[in-house]
């Protein structure tokens, strides 16, 4: 291989490198912002799961039906949450 391309894989190297840190770091940032919301959406889910199963019991299965409904959205959102497109 010759030095000049030898430079120019070695400078695209480099390049790839310093792209992989930002492009990390990136992911860094957009993992906090997406913890919180897991809490958002995480505590309520349990909250309402635990009171549609005490709904079921007491013979209420339209309120347990529609608090499982909500149950199900909420795990469905903290599990297929797509983060926002972020520059670099």
């Amino acid at each position: 291989m010759s030095d000049v391309t030898r430079e120019r894989v070695t400078d695209e190297l480099l390049r790839m490198e310093e792209d992989c840190i930002h492009s990390g770091k990136a992911h860094f940032n957009a993992s906090a912002r997406w913890a919180v919301w897991n809490y958002v959406f995480g505590i309520p889910s349990v909250i309402l799961s635990t009171a549609a199963g005490a709904a079921f019991f007491k013979d209420y299965p339209v309120v347990a039906g529609s608090m499982a409904l909500c149950v199900a959205v909420l795990t469905s959102l903290m599990t297929l949450s797509i983060p926002d497109q972020y520059s670099p």
